[in-house]
């Protein structure tokens, strides 16, 4: 009789095996590879790195092995990327003349470039393009594991890279879920890069943003070249929105231990925690519709939080200006639902809006000079970081009767 504990934890082997970018590519167009929920937002790639991967192709340098792995539920004809998705979409984009190769002066390319630099895959010698078709790639196939361990994998895979973020784990793991899917929506201010286009896609609906169009633009004047841009962090600011909004209902289910028992999750009073424990009740209210729900339906979050955050969060990018920067973004993420309770439909006066720009610009130091309200540093504990969440209200509350 087999001893699970003295056995690995995969059973069969990994396979690896080589096929030319032709053969590949047409694998991925037909939907016989494809990317997984865990990777629909990893468009990171600047032009200069995508024509310096094509560049190597090209001249035959070595470029790492695409990870694939069975789809879940099983099924054998489909594989799904575990780590490879950025080098696909560049190919794909390449042969199919939707990237032009940086010119020389603008990518560093080590050796002669002449005869690639500038161009689309039609623009160049037959020759060149027959190198290109017939490149051989690696392919390593996983065997068949459940999301965890894939992701687990993927993870690993990553670390010697961009390391990926609480919040990219986290929109991994509770990907299934329509409200989480929204979350990372919600965070998209360019949508027309790959990526954002597929998880637009997977909504069903276009992006919520585009019913606001003036703000859709300032939402990507925001993000766009800002160093906090990264892992997620647009997202997070919106799921930092909802906790602080429902931050009742968040309570309710971190006392709740039954319900943390089903959603299996272990809550040892970290903050991060908090917006995992809130991601897998998003998840399991989803996947059980038949069941009663703590927090909001996927149409009420569309159609009242995310309409809210969208008023509120461009009335302080516009009145506080600068104070209301990318680095600030989950203290005004958190001030949001203080001035909903607060000032209800109706926004600051223009000398109310000046304390709150002071506000944002020194947060603690300014709350406690100027309204002798106590803010709590957070510093990664959930119960420190609630006692933010009342000091928010506080400061709301004192601004409003000045």
């Amino acid at each position: 009789m087999s001893d699970p504990d003295n056995e690995p934890i995969i059973a069969s082997q990994t396979l690896a095996q080589n096929e030319a970018v032709k053969n590949v590519l047409s694998r991925f167009i037909d939907l016989e590879i494809v990317i997984p929920a865990y990777q629909r937002d990893a468009d990171q790639w600047d032009s200069a790195k995508k024509s310096k991967f094509i560049k190597s192709i090209l001249n035959r340098l070595t470029v790492p092995a695409i990870y694939l792995s069975p789809t879940e539920p099983y099924n054998n004809e489909v594989l799904e990327v575990v780590d490879g998705q950025q080098r696909l979409t560049t190919l794909l984009a390449f042969f199919q003349d939707q990237l032009t190769l940086c010119e020389s002066d603008e990518c560093s390319y080590y050796t002669n470039s002449s005869h690639y630099a500038g161009k689309k895959y039609s623009d160049l010698a037959d020759i060149w393009q027959k190198y290109f078709r017939n490149y051989v790639l690696t392919l390593v196939t996983l065997p068949r594991m459940n999301l965890s361990l894939r992701l687990e994998i993927f993870r690993r895979i990553n670390e010697g890279g961009t390391p990926l973020s609480g919040q990219d784990i986290r929109l991994s793991y509770y990907s299934e879920s329509i409200c989480v899917l929204l979350i990372q929506v919600v965070g998209i201010f360019d949508y027309k890069r790959l990526g954002a286009k597929r998880m637009i896609e997977s909504l069903g609906y276009p992006w919520p943003w585009e019913q606001h169009p003036a703000q859709a633009v300032q939402w990507k004047e925001w993000w766009e070249d800002s160093k906090s841009a990264v892992g997620q962090t647009s997202s997070e600011m919106f799921l930092w929105y909802l906790v602080g909004r429902y931050r009742e209902k968040v309570d309710a289910l971190l006392a709740d231990k039954k319900a943390l028992s089903i959603l299996k999750v272990e809550f040892r009073g970290n903050t991060d925690e908090v917006l995992d424990i809130t991601c897998a009740q998003f998840k399991q209210e989803d996947t059980h519709p038949d069941q009663p729900r703590l927090f909001p339906t996927h149409s009420e979050l569309v159609q009242d939080a995310f309409s809210h955050f969208v008023k509120w969060w461009h009335a302080i990018r516009n009145e506080c200006g600068s104070n209301a920067s990318t680095a600030k973004h989950r203290a005004v993420a958190l001030l949001i639902p203080a001035l909903e309770r607060v000032f209800g439909s109706h926004f600051p006066t223009r000398s109310q809006w000046g304390h709150i720009g002071s506000f944002l610009y020194s947060t603690r130091a300014w709350a406690n000079k100027h309204l002798d309200v106590d803010f709590p540093q957070s510093r990664g504990k959930w119960n420190t970081q609630r006692k933010q969440l009342s000091a928010f209200d506080e400061v709301a509350i004192k601004i409003s009767k000045l």
